[in-house]
């Protein structure tokens, strides 16, 4: 599976199991290059395993967002769009030293 290594990471973690439907959902996230809400990621899911049912679609996304993994925007609509977040990197900062002249 393609899901990023990092999130099932912060799964386990978090104390959480790695389920074969949390597994899918991060699959289709990260697979996804914009915003879902939960319907349409349960319509995607639903062609790869066609017993989830969208509480557990529901369930995971609350899971995924409480531990940081999918941030939830509300893009003009009543409800929430869904995306992965962006893994963590190594913080870099540059120094530069600036010398007033006379």
């Amino acid at each position: 599976m393609s899901y990023p290594k990092n999130a099932v990471d912060t799964i386990r973690s978090s104390g959480y199991r790695v389920t074969r439907q949390r597994q899918l959902v991060l699959e289709i996230l990260d697979k996804n290059q914009g915003h879902l809400d939960a319907e349409a990621l349960f319509m995607k899911a639903k062609t790869k395993d066609m017993n989830i049912g969208i509480a557990t679609i529901y369930r995971t996304l609350a899971l995924l967002k409480k531990i940081g993994v999918v941030k939830e925007e509300f893009l003009g609509q009543q409800h929430g769009q869904f995306e992965k977040t962006p893994p963590l990197t190594p913080l870099s900062l540059h120094l530069f030293a600036v010398r007033e002249s006379d």
